[in-house]
């Protein structure tokens, strides 16, 4: 309720209208010029404290509701909350060095979020640089889709996992050098003071070679997804792309899959960075990031905007598929 604008003389011609609904049970139909009785409705309704971008509601329209006020969970309570989820996941076969990493993992999350939400503050032109605890949850959520494997054994695989989420989550919303650079800067430093690791090192196989040091083009680089396993295999896990080379070949294949299956072949050139978007829609579908997919919407872009369709296409059809296994 804190969207709708307050006019010249403290109006708001959105709320008011509900609070017709509420006071007088209904609207007038502006064809038929007649009354209309609005029945069997319950109207629940959010909205935060003013300031920083949300306006004040007049009381007329409050004194209807019972209100529930929530305050925002302290550190310790966000600590608690998720340290509990990731360590109870962990303890699912995961390696010793691995279970251990499970308060490092919430530690870094926390950190991340609350220093974003002071350090990237939202302007005219930035004005989707909003974070909440979904942001949070969505950055725990995408490191308990790794599951137990060979490759992820060791503490440094768990940094990497945690700075690709945290990517995702948080650095595909920068729209500036300067910010990416801010985010880059802060991976390094979650590396070194939480996960004790050498973020020179840890990335170096990932790192092009007109980078001396690990930098925003390193991590860029960084993927992890399911979209390395034919489509065919019953399991398909969540693991990192250790050759670019192999997923550039994994996407073409996905592209010539599409074309032979549709009535309306794209011809399309799958340069690196819209292989990048494409894995980012292809997460975003899995974990219903809806954000995730619209950003990546703008991104992919080619003659006609075709380019997007298809990746919007491809990862939906892998939801779509994935989903329809897990029922059958």
């Amino acid at each position: 309720m804190n969207m709708p604008e307050v006019e010249t003389y403290g109006a708001q011609p959105p709320i008011e209208l509900l609070r017709q609904l509420v006071d007088c049970g209904g609207y007038y139909d502006l064809k038929e010029k007649s009354w209309v009785n609005i029945v069997d409705t319950v109207m629940c309704c959010a909205m935060g404290p003013p300031g920083g971008g949300r306006n004040g509601t007049t009381p007329r329209f409050l004194r209807h509701f019972h209100l529930l006020c929530v305050d925002s969970f302290d550190d310790d309570t966000l600590t608690l909350i998720f340290s509990t989820i990731v360590k109870g996941y962990f303890r699912r076969g995961y390696s010793g060095d691995v279970a251990q990493q499970a308060g490092n993992v919430v530690q870094a999350t926390l950190r991340t979020y609350r220093e974003a939400m002071s350090s990237l503050l939202p302007t005219p032109s930035k004005s989707h640089y909003t974070f909440n605890l979904r942001d949070f949850s969505r950055v725990v959520q995408g490191v308990l889709l790794q599951e137990p494997s060979d490759q992820f054994q060791n503490k440094p695989s768990v940094m990497r996992l945690w700075t690709h989420e945290a990517l995702r989550v948080f650095g595909d919303r920068l729209t500036d050098d300067t910010d990416r650079q801010w985010m880059c800067d802060h991976c390094s430093q979650m590396c070194k003071e939480v996960f004790k690791c050498d973020f020179q090192s840890e990335f170096e196989h990932i790192r092009p070679s007109d980078e001396q040091e690990t930098g925003y083009g390193t991590l860029r680089r960084l993927f992890w997804g399911d979209y390395m396993t034919p489509a065919d295999e019953d399991e398909r896990p969540y693991a990192e792309v250790p050759d670019l080379q192999q997923l550039q070949e994994r996407t073409e294949e996905a592209l010539n899959d599409f074309n032979s299956a549709s009535k309306k072949p794209m011809e399309l050139v799958m340069f690196m960075c819209a292989t990048a978007w494409r894995a980012k829609f292809n997460l975003g579908f899995n974990l219903g990031f809806v954000d995730v997919v619209v950003r990546c919407s703008t991104r992919c872009v080619s003659l006609g905007g075709r380019g997007r369709v298809w990746a919007s296409q491809r990862a939906e059809m892998a939801r779509s598929r994935d989903a329809n296994n897990s029922q059958s």
